[in-house]
């Protein structure tokens, strides 16, 4: 990190060692009676501008007088045209000076009436623009878009405006029967000026009062191997995404801005998600687990996540919203945050097809080295030692085992190396009313295990984008289809490495496996590829939206969305899986089906005004949704022959699980009221009031909403001409409320009839919302002509009446779902650092740095002590707190572990010597991205990194069998233990259970701070290399664009944490996987 560090400011430094390699606002001239034309190439040497003028503009200024120093090139130049009809127009390097023809009468209105659009540099008529109509340094017209354009009937001077673009200042000859006045406007791709999409609704960053980060597809390489949110891991301040598996589908934890809930079950923190919408539409699944089976699954307990099948080939742009001011306005549903999917949109233009090509490998980041086969059975035998032991019959491995054989099974089960194909197409075209995008691609990946598991995903694509002629009426139909094969098996095999390393040989003389023999039953780990897990998912989405200009000022719009998420499962225990020395084993099959369906309805209404000097924007709105989830599941037992699996009435038993449906119907009404004062005071007010069917009726109506405040310091008079690198700043604030329901729906119901006899509030039997409070506070500035941009924000959020689960009142031993009084707190600073060199030299650029500083906290929890959540909270302290003994290592006089005996009592007692071990938060976390292009050549990389606790792999070894457990492998590490008097070690000695004191320390060590150790790290997250093919190498094969890329994966990690990831933090988990991939793209 230090290293990338040193690298990005020197880059910085060398980007403004010569005045001539970049632009600057500010100038010193001191001359007398001298040329205009001086003057001019003197501002272009310190500046670096360069002007567009007509020479007849030299004899109109004539001689000039300066003395100025350190003062914006805008300021000397008026100083030059003081009483000269002369204007200028800056472009980000180019000045323009043009002529002001003499205007009569400064107070005529507006008569000429002329036909006008605002287009961008592709001739699309711009959605939203505003145009400003100035006569004698007046304003005397303006409007927002429209097709006409009121002018006055001499010449006039117009400035257009349209957010993302630079605004065109010019002055218009006004001369009879003008067909149609056009002013393109070029993109502005400076971080300020770049659109942010909101909540129902869009703005700059520079305009802008929440605290929200973009993510733009430019920004990132689409990885083939990993699921779309691992996209934004380490490019979001404020979002935490935890990876927790290396298979394909496996699950990815989301997390914005903490933990807030403490959750329903008992001892488990709730996942923490934020809302996924994309292209208006809420996604159906959220990020909720699509394994139902009770089987499980080699993904672990959280299953397959449903933002696999987010294709992130086809994302244009990602904005993640965190405070009050971007997600109160969707009240509930955004209390944890609230994540915008953009998919891609055609554009106009001739027909353009692009292709995609990828070939990849992928191999363990980490894993394991296990003892050998004699460091195995040395120590076997010195656990037999060490309590005092004799061979018996349970020593099978000692006894019957090979001592000659070795197996090394992270080769043999995990050495293979994943392989990934991709293949995609998109094709793009459109004309002045129409334009289309549709894509489609297919990717097969394979894992790190023996056999043809993996998965096959198939996407699909659309967007149509029509605009009639006359401008008024926009639609835009998207969707989007989803099909996702998953075959995997039913057990990690990361789980089996702790078989003996001089185990049978895994297949006997004939090929079949081997078994043992009848006095040693063996479980041969490849038996685990023959149960096999499959899953299919189909996702479809689709979304219409509607917008019809009513006049210039009114427009109403809607968006209808429908998303579907279909899922069947099924796994097998076949019988030829089974050890065949096990009389009577019979088969097992499992299935399952998941759905989820939701439909939703957003008809709005919004309202343009000038008032004053200001910008009012007035949106009112509704949303109607509807999401039904259907789950059904049954086990088959019992089968006798493995070509009945498909077939229940061959099983002796069927257990039907009940079946569920959850109906979630969802009403609101929101509004926001924006106003913008002389681009410097910006004013937003978001409220939202909605009724969800899992509330009773009492209590059913949610009221959320938020104020946001801005103020655009550097447009102040008194800044505007003393700032000499500040180009912008901005501060801003945000308050306001949401909401949560993280239960499942009707809950209610369970409350009243548990508590049917009692309903009064003492008993908590009608649940409410959860409640949270954010606070916003951020400073936002532009350096250097907003090339470099800066922003830090503190964050405090408070969640209160928290839905948790407590014992019934009632006197029964029942427990119900209630609100309880409790409040989290989640603060902290988030940082954001980039920069972008000069677009125009041959070396380029930019860098970006995204630094997060979180804190936990239970701010109360009344009657805490007396509740069954005594020991897994303290008031003060995280919601992830620990608390255990204090561990003082192995003691080197009896090789046992020893811990601090707080009260001298001579006896451990968790009442009594407990102490605080910390928490399992991360201190700060955060990416570092560097991007660097010289001519044709592209180099990206993106460091990722935390400071953070974790699990001990001292722990995470005894928690799997402590060292010198007959039939159990262990890793190098354990060889650091205790063998005699005087020793220092990591392990206590080691003991095959026997030995009661040696037994009782290693359970104490479990209950210890000894659990814990240092789990930060940096990552190499991602590195990719790319070569533009030269336009000549094009022309025969006529293509429009071609390179060729190459992309590293999880290449590398710096950390002191031993033997496991730091990100997953297993041993029995397979680990994310370190992969890399070759690609070619052409466009025709």
């Amino acid at each position: 990190m230090n290293i990338a560090l040193m690298l990005t400011l020197t880059l910085f430094v060398l980007s403004f060692k010569s005045p001539n390699q970049t632009i600057h606002d500010r100038v010193t001239i001191n001359v007398t009676n001298a040329d205009f034309e001086q003057v001019l190439e003197e501002i272009k040497r310190q500046t670096g501008y360069s002007f567009n003028y007509d020479r007849a503009i030299l004899q109109i200024v004539g001689k000039v007088t300066l003395h100025e120093k350190n003062v914006k090139v805008k300021t000397v130049l008026e100083k030059c045209f003081r009483n000269k009809p002369l204007t200028c127009e800056f472009d980000p390097t180019v000045i323009t000076i043009t002529k002001i023809e003499s205007r009569n009468n400064s107070k005529r209105k507006p008569q000429v009436k002329i036909p006008f659009k605002a287009v961008n540099e592709d001739g699309e008529t711009l959605q939203e623009y505003e145009v400003k109509v100035w006569n004698n340094s007046k304003i005397v017209y303006s409007q927002v878009r429209g097709n006409d354009l009121y002018l006055p009937d001499s010449n006039a001077r117009i400035i257009v405006s349209a957010p993302g673009y630079h605004t065109v200042d010019t002055i218009v000859n006004i001369v009879p029967q003008i067909p149609l006045l056009t002013l393109s406007l070029k993109p502005d791709h400076r971080a300020l000026d770049v659109i942010i999409k909101l909540g129902y609704g869009k703005t700059t960053r520079r305009l802008n009062t929440s605290n929200v980060t973009k993510i733009s597809a430019k920004e990132f390489q689409t990885p083939i191997w990993n699921g779309f949110p691992s996209l934004l891991s380490g490019r979001v301040p404020g979002l935490l995404v935890t990876q927790t598996n290396g298979l394909p589908s496996s699950f990815i934890k989301t997390q914005v801005q903490g933990q807030s809930s403490i959750g329903t079950k008992r001892g488990r923190l709730p996942l923490n998600d934020p809302l996924y919408v994309i292209d208006g539409v809420p996604f159906a699944a959220n990020n909720n687990s699509l394994q139902v089976l009770s089987s499980g699954s080699a993904l672990g307990s959280y299953g397959r996540s449903p933002l696999v099948n987010v294709d992130v080939n086809d994302i244009e742009s990602v904005e993640v919203l965190k405070d009050a001011d971007g997600t109160a306005i969707y009240g509930s549903r955004g209390a944890k945050g609230v994540v915008l999917i953009t998919s891609k949109q055609g554009k106009p233009g001739s027909l353009s097809i692009s292709a995609d090509i990828q070939t990849g490998i992928g191999t363990l980041t980490r894993r394991p080295k296990m003892l050998n086969t004699e460091q195995y059975i040395q120590m076997r035998q010195e656990a037999l030692r060490n309590d005092n032991q004799s061979l018996s019959s349970t020593d099978k491995d000692l006894l019957l085992l090979d001592a000659s054989q070795y197996i090394d099974f992270n080769k043999v089960l995990l050495g293979s190396s994943a392989k990934s194909q991709y293949a995609g197409i998109s094709i793009s075209s459109g004309s002045k009313n129409i334009h289309y995008y549709l894509s489609g691609n297919y990717h097969q990946q394979t894992t790190v295990f023996p056999g043809n598991l993996g998965e096959d995903r198939g996407n699909l694509h659309f967007r149509i984008t029509y605009k009639s002629p006359n401008r008024r009426l926009t639609t835009t139909w998207s969707g989007s289809y989803c099909n996702d094969a998953t075959s995997l098996i039913l057990t990690d095999l990361t789980t089996t490495l702790i078989l003996p390393p001089h185990s049978p040989q895994l297949f006997d003389g004939t090929g079949k496996l081997n078994w043992g023999h009848p006095s040693f039953p063996y479980s041969n780990p490849l038996a685990l590829l023959y149960q096999p897990y499959c899953a299919r998912t189909e996702n479809s989405l689709a979304s219409l939206f509607l917008n019809y200009r009513i006049s210039s000022n009114l427009t109403i719009k809607a968006t209808i969305g429908y998303n579907k998420i279909g899922s069947s499962e099924t796994s097998i225990i076949p019988i030829k899986s089974l050890n065949p020395y096990n009389a009577g084993d019979t088969g097992t099959a499992f299935f399952g089906e998941s759905a989820y369906k939701s439909f939703i309805a957003e008809p709005q209404l919004e309202y343009y005004q000038y008032l004053g000097k200001g910008k009012l924007t007035v949106l009112i709105g509704s949303s109607f949704q509807k999401i039904i989830n259907n789950n059904s599941r049954y086990t088959a037992s019992g089968y006798t022959n493995d070509d009945d699996y498909r077939n229940p009435t061959a099983a002796a038993n069927i257990n039907y699980a009940p079946p569920l449906q959850n109906k979630y119907s969802y009403r609101a009404m929101f509004g926001r009221v924006s106003y913008i004062w002389s681009d410097k005071y910006i004013a937003n007010f978001t409220s939202r009031i909605e009724a969800s069917d899992r509330q009773e009726w009492t209590t059913r109506i949610g009221q959320f909403g938020a104020i946001g405040i801005g103020w655009i310091f550097t447009n102040e008079p008194f800044l505007i001409e003393k700032s000499q690198y500040l180009s912008f700043g901005k501060i801003r604030a945000s308050v306001g409320t949401t909401g949560g329901d993280p239960i499942g729906d009707y809950q209610y119901f369970d409350g009243l009839s548990r508590n049917s006899s009692n309903t009064s509030n003492n008993d908590h039997s009608k649940l409410e919302w959860e409640k949270t409070w954010k606070l916003n506070c951020g400073l936002e500035l532009g350096l250097f002509q907003d090339r470099m941009y800066f922003s830090v924000d503190y964050f405090r959020n408070r969640s209160s009446n928290q839905l948790i689960t407590m014992p019934s009142r009632n006197g029964s031993n029942s427990s119900i779902v209630t609100n309880w009084p409790a409040i989290v707190q989640n603060s902290g600073f988030e940082f954001v650092l980039q920069f972008k060199s000069d677009d125009k030299k041959k070396f380029g650029w930019s860098t970006n740095v995204a630094l997060t500083i979180p804190r936990n906290k239970l701010i109360s929890f009344p009657e805490l002590q007396d509740s069954p959540y005594k020991l897994l909270f303290k008031e003060g302290e995280s919601l992830t707190m620990q608390q255990g003994y204090h561990s003082l290592g192995v003691n080197p006089n009896n090789g046992i572990f020893s811990f601090e005996d707080k009260n001298g009592d001579q006896k451990l007692n968790f009442s009594d010597d407990y102490s605080m071990s910390g928490n399992l938060d991360p201190k700060a976390y955060g990416g570092l991205s560097l991007n660097l292009s010289y001519k044709n050549w592209h180099l990206g990389s993106l460091l990722e990194g935390r400071i953070q606790q974790g699990y001990s792999y001292i722990y995470k070894i005894y928690k799997i069998a402590p060292p010198g457990t007959a039939m159990a492998n262990q890793p190098t590490q354990v060889l650091n233990r205790w063998q005699k008097p005087g020793d220092k070690s990591v392990f206590q000695l080691y003991t095959t259970g026997s030995n009661s004191l040696a037994y009782d320390a290693y359970q104490n060590m479990q209950q210890s701070d000894a659990r814990f150790a240092d789990a930060s790290f940096i990552r190499v997250k991602n590195i990719t290399l790319s070569f533009d093919f030269p336009p000549k190498w094009l022309l025969k094969p006529h293509l429009k664009s071609a390179s060729l890329y190459f992309q590293a994966t999880n290449s590398a990690v710096i950390t002191k944490y031993k033997l496991m990831d730091p990100e997953t933090q297993e041993l029995n988990s397979l680990p994310p996987l370190k992969t890399y991939v070759l690609g070619v793209h052409l466009s025709l």
